[in-house]
């Protein structure tokens, strides 16, 4: 027999479930993994990961249908539901702690926000068929299914290893550096217009382009914990507008390039350099000597 509206205890398991799955998003958000003191097996550990998703994917599905319409499931029905939600959402924190810091750092971050998003999503459920129970199936319960099934969609395109992740936040950063890049030849081309005490017009021209030149090397930063290291250039752009301050330019191009070396030489020894890599990288290195000491030498006319 269905349960009546006006029990709350009807739906005391789903309020005890909501409670549940928001703190498990709270632990997977500020704890740390744990450590794996034997042989670790990324492939295995995805695959286990993706069939934990894919349980609660499948239990969020019917927790949206069993309440879908009136009337109410009965409170038998309910505390079975809860359980069955309940013992997925403990299998997908479980598999995420699961993933050791030793995997990088950039990957468990990508791991821990989506799985974060996950309960997320499923609490939001929850919250949704608490606020009209026994009711039709309204909008805010269609959303936050959805809500559920892309959350647990997005584990598909997720990278796969430390090095995919930490491309993969590279990659989101290309347009910051193109940004930069268009300020510093805006900053040139400003420059061409005007002259200035500080320098000629044709040396003022040669700086910015050798600080665009500069600039484009913030792409390739990363370090040995994977975290993406995104320089801002805005005391660099800012110091080539008049009056121009040879000193300042200086300060600020010599503090950029320490950066972009540094970040160089961690990553030629961090696990994401791959043999093939390594060329690449003292490329770039040899780059902003190169440019750093062009700048140099144009302060100095």
């Amino acid at each position: 027999m269905s349960a009546d509206n006006s029990r709350p205890d009807a739906l005391l398991p789903l309020r005890n479930l909501c409670n549940s799955v928001k703190s498990s998003r709270d632990r997977v958000r500020d704890r740390e993994s744990n450590e794996c003191s034997g042989a670790f097996s990324l492939s295995n550990f995805w695959e286990i990961m993706n069939e934990a998703v894919k349980s609660v994917s499948q239990e969020g599905t019917k927790l949206s249908v069993m309440f879908s319409k009136p009337p109410l499931p009965s409170e038998e029905g309910c505390v079975k539901i809860a359980e069955s939600v309940q013992k997925s959402v403990l299998t997908l924190t479980t598999v995420y702690f699961w993933l050791p810091k030793s995997q990088g750092v950039t990957l468990r971050k990508v791991l821990r926000d989506a799985t974060a998003q996950v309960l997320d999503g499923l609490a939001q459920l929850l919250e949704a068929l608490l606020c009209s129970p026994g009711e039709s199936l309204s909008q805010e319960q269609l959303m936050s299914t959805g809500g559920v099934w892309a959350a647990c969609d997005q584990f598909n395109q997720l990278p796969k290893d430390n090095r995919s992740a930490v491309l993969s936040v590279l990659t989101s950063c290309v347009g910051l550096v193109k940004d930069a890049s268009e300020e510093m030849e805006q900053v040139r081309d400003h420059l061409e217009q005007h002259r200035f005490h500080a320098a000629s017009q044709r040396e003022q021209k040669k700086l910015g382009e050798a600080t665009v030149d500069q600039t484009f090397y913030i792409s390739v930063s990363d370090d040995n914990e994977g975290c993406v290291c995104v320089v801002s250039v805005d005391d660099l752009a800012l110091s080539l507008y008049p009056p121009v301050e040879r000193s300042a330019v200086e300060m600020n191009v010599c503090k950029l390039a320490c950066v972009l070396k540094k970040v160089l030489e961690i990553t030629r020894s961090s696990h994401v350099c791959v043999e093939a890599d390594v060329s690449w990288v003292e490329f770039l290195n040899s780059a902003v000597e190169h440019n750093l000491e062009k700048i140099r030498s144009l302060l100095l006319l």
